[in-house]
């Protein structure tokens, strides 16, 4: 299933559990003729109107100000890219507003689908032509038979020379399959799969605006990891008024909230709880947690 990048603010379970506190915008909410929690966005920041969170924003014109110790002609360039960058988000944030946008796709992502005989909820708006629950298409199932009639047929017709056909094309899809892999093992040594900035660059843009960003955390019956993970997130170099982590627990997880709560965590911690529902994996908790986030970047716990 996808995961995808949207923000939102609640969808609450019909059994009133404890949900995502309520972010300090005061959003008011909205309820979609099919019983979904939805949200009401306030209008995007513009000319005139204070950013959401309080901090200053970054004018296009301006960049942050680099140390004069920061001689290296690559740093000079490198933070005038990100400068660039930052500066670039924070205008489009501030001039777009994509609230229609964000609610339709939580109206699509919280319908429950039926598949054959099972029903689904996996917070993501259902693309069958994707989906792993239906195996065979109708298609695929004439064409499967009718593969299976013509090997019957040419085994009887051609014996020996059919059965060395097939014995070969299956010894060339493998071989083919063995270079491919290799050639991708030895890629994945070469190109590096992250970005790797140095110190210099991060100080020299400590007073830029950075974006939102929400780190994901799919809990369950993990009590134990939960003081290892949030001394893991405190020690991230990121401005916390700036920071969302959101811990997500299953509804009949209680063990592992009430070890969360017993940290008495920060206010940029949260605990998001999941709604009941199959299939219950790690990808259809962080679907739930992407709509609970206040964002436009959002990364998840690897395991």
């Amino acid at each position: 299933m996808e995961l995808k990048r949207y923000k939102a603010k609640s969808v609450s379970p019909t059994d009133g559990t404890e949900q995502l506190e309520a972010p300090a915008t005061p959003w008011q909410g909205v309820q979609p003729a099919d019983g979904v929690s939805q949200l009401d966005f306030p209008p995007s920041s513009g000319p005139g109107v204070p950013p959401r969170d309080g901090t200053a924003q970054l004018n296009m014109q301006q960049r942050p100000k680099v140390p004069l110790a920061t001689v290296d002609p690559r740093i000079r360039q490198q933070v005038g890219r990100y400068a660039d960058w930052l500066a670039k988000q924070a205008k489009y944030d501030r001039l777009n507003d994509s609230t229609q946008e964000i609610n339709n796709y939580i109206r699509n992502a919280t319908k429950v689908v039926k598949v054959g005989e099972k029903e689904v909820a996996t917070f993501a708006p259902f693309r069958p032509e994707l989906s792993a629950l239906q195996t065979f298409t109708s298609k695929q199932a004439v064409a499967l038979c009718a593969i299976g009639v013509l090997g019957v047929i040419g085994l009887m017709v051609f014996r020996l020379e059919m059965l060395t056909a097939v014995i070969a094309a299956i010894t060339v899809m493998y071989f083919s399959n063995l270079i491919l892999n290799v050639f991708m093992a030895i890629r994945s040594f070469r190109l590096s799969p992250e970005e790797k900035i140095d110190d210099a660059i991060v100080h020299a843009l400590r007073d830029a605006d950075w974006p939102l960003y929400t780190i994901l955390c799919p809990l369950y019956r993990e009590a134990a990891v939960v003081p290892q993970f949030v001394q893991a997130m405190q020690k991230l170099d990121y401005p916390t008024e700036k920071l969302q982590v959101l811990f997500l627990a299953e509804m009949d997880d209680a063990e592992t909230r009430d070890a969360i709560r017993a940290l008495s965590l920060p206010p940029h911690f949260k605990i998001v709880t999941v709604p009941d529902g199959k299939p219950r994996t790690k990808p259809r908790a962080c679907n739930y947690g992407l709509m609970q986030a206040t964002g436009p970047y959002s990364g998840s716990q690897k395991d």
